[in-house]
C-alpha cells in the first residue's frame, strides 16, 4: 500500500464518507477503485483537484509538497498566498504549494530537514507522512502526558526501513 492509498484511507476516516452515487471525475479511478469513494468525497470538498492532465494517479506516491496541501485543505484552512512566504529556501513563493507549506511551518506543523530546506518534490515516506498527520491534527494535544512512549517502544523494537 502506498502513502497516496494510506492519506486516502486516512482522510476518509476523518471525515464523512462520500455518496455512493458514480464518480467520474478522473478517467484513472473506477467505481470498483478500492479508493474511490474517498477520492470522490476529497474531489468534491475540493480537497485533492488531481494532476493538470486530468488524471487522479492513485497508484502513484505522493510527495512531501502534495501531502502538506492535502492535511491543510482537509483541515478546511485556506492559507493567503500573500502573507505566508519565505518559509524554506526550496520553497519558491511561486509555487503552487508555497502557501500550504509555508502556512504548516508557521504554525510549527514542519520543520523541514537539518539543512534548512523542505524538499517538496521528495516522496513522503510513511514515517514523514505520520508525523505530518499526527502534527495537523494534534498539534494542540498534549499527548505525552496520556502515554508513556517507552513503555511501548523501545531500541529492541527499532526496525531498519519500516518507514518506507
Amino acid at each position: 500500500m502506498n502513502i497516496r492509498s494510506i492519506t486516502t484511507f486516512i482522510l476518509a476516516c476523518i471525515t464523512l464518507a462520500a455518496p455512493a452515487a458514480a464518480f467520474a471525475a478522473y478517467p484513472d479511478v473506477s467505481d470498483s477503485h478500492e479508493n474511490s469513494r474517498a477520492i470522490a468525497y476529497m474531489h468534491i470538498n475540493k480537497i485533492m483537484t488531481g494532476y493538470p492532465d486530468g488524471s487522479f494517479g492513485p497508484n502513484i506516491a505522493v510527495n512531501r509538497a502534495e501531502l502538506m496541501k492535502i492535511l491543510v485543505e482537509a483541515g478546511g484552512y485556506s492559507p493567503d498566498e500573500h502573507t505566508v512566504q519565505n518559509c524554506f529556501p526550496d520553497v519558491p513563493a511561486t509555487a503552487w504549494f508555497n502557501r500550504y507549506v509555508c502556512y504548516a511551518a508557521q504554525l510549527g506543523w514542519v520543520d523541514g530537514y537539518p539543512d534548512g530546506t523542505f524538499r517538496p518534490e521528495q516522496r513522503v515516506n510513511f514515517a514523514e507522512a505520520l508525523k505530518m498527520i499526527l502534527e495537523t491534527r494534534f498539534k494542540y494535544y498534549e499527548v505525552s502526558s496520556y502515554v508513556d512512549s517507552k513503555k511501548y517502544f523501545s531500541q529492541k523494537d527499532y526496525q531498519p526501513n519500516w518507514y518506507d
